[in-house]
């Protein structure tokens, strides 16, 4: 009909309540712990002592390298996982990832 305005957009959803870094949880508890591995770490339980809560608090814990610079981890989940990002502390006396891919 005239003089009919145009249908306008919807408007956009609201956010959730927690957006972001708030909004991420922490997996340990969807962990198989059984299929994680670190192929070339110092220590062979380090992975766990690094990533389980109340463990990897522990400023002084560290999980190094037995070869290289380099550290090759395999986390694996109990089901399906959307994993947005990984959080990597490190100590600032130089010993800090350069990069992680």
């Amino acid at each position: 009909p005239a003089g009919s305005a145009a249908p306008s957009a919807a408007p956009d959803p609201p956010k959730p309540a927690a957006y972001g870094a708030a909004a991420m949880t922490d997996l340990v508890d969807e962990i198989q712990w059984s299929s994680c591995e670190c192929l070339n770490a110092a220590s062979k339980d380090g992975l766990g002592r690094v990533m389980k809560q109340g463990l990897r608090d522990q400023e002084d814990l560290l999980l190094e390298s037995d070869a290289d610079e380099q550290l090759l981890l395999t986390i694996a989940f109990k089901g399906p996982m959307k994993v947005h990002s990984l959080q990597v502390d490190a100590p600032s006396d130089g010993r800090a990832p350069k990069e992680v891919s």
